[in-house]
């Protein structure tokens, strides 16, 4: 997990080309990415149900072992219960979190994405909230390319677009 605080040694990953050996993932690996938020958590228990999907790569700034715990506390209970989840720390908003996260879907060979890591209630925090909403997702975007995703399915809200005309975001 990269715990740098700096934001002026942002670098990002070269798209994969198409003479990379790797162009896609399995159909039956799927990331999420914001895993243990409110949404995120209701598409993981959709997916564990899901038979067409293997594997449950899950991401999140946040260790999901607490969230996911449904009884018991033991962390080999708990990976028993969700056998399909793999859980991965990572913070979007860090410098390389793109590299990372390229990584970790190579690695888990992964086919489709959900980009779910998003405030979920407005902030005053504007700048946090740029981080994580507007650099987070470029993180998102750039690790998707490098990894060969094919399908990517990213969260949006009022709070991307503006609730009004007269209230853009």
């Amino acid at each position: 997990v990269l715990m740098s605080s700096t934001r002026s040694d942002r670098s990002t990953v070269e798209p994969t080309g198409p003479t990379s050996p790797r162009t896609t993932g399995s159909d039956r690996v799927v990331a999420v990415v914001g895993a243990f938020g409110a949404l995120g958590r209701r598409l993981l228990s959709r997916l564990e149900a899901d038979d067409a999907v293997d594997t449950i790569v899950a991401v999140d700034v946040r260790s999901g072992a607490s969230l996911l715990d449904d009884g018991g506390g033991d962390h080999a209970e708990l990976l028993r219960r969700h056998p399909k989840v793999t859980a991965h720390m990572l913070d979007l908003t860090t410098p390389g979190a793109d590299r990372e996260l390229a990584d970790l879907l190579r690695a888990e060979d992964a086919g489709s994405l959900f980009q779910l890591a998003m405030l979920s209630t407005p902030t005053h925090h504007t700048e946090m909230a740029h981080e994580l909403e507007t650099v987070g997702t470029h993180y998102v975007l750039n690790a998707v390319a490098a990894a060969g995703i094919r399908r990517l399915i990213c969260l949006s809200s009022a709070m991307v677009y503006g609730a009004r005309a007269d209230n853009p975001a």
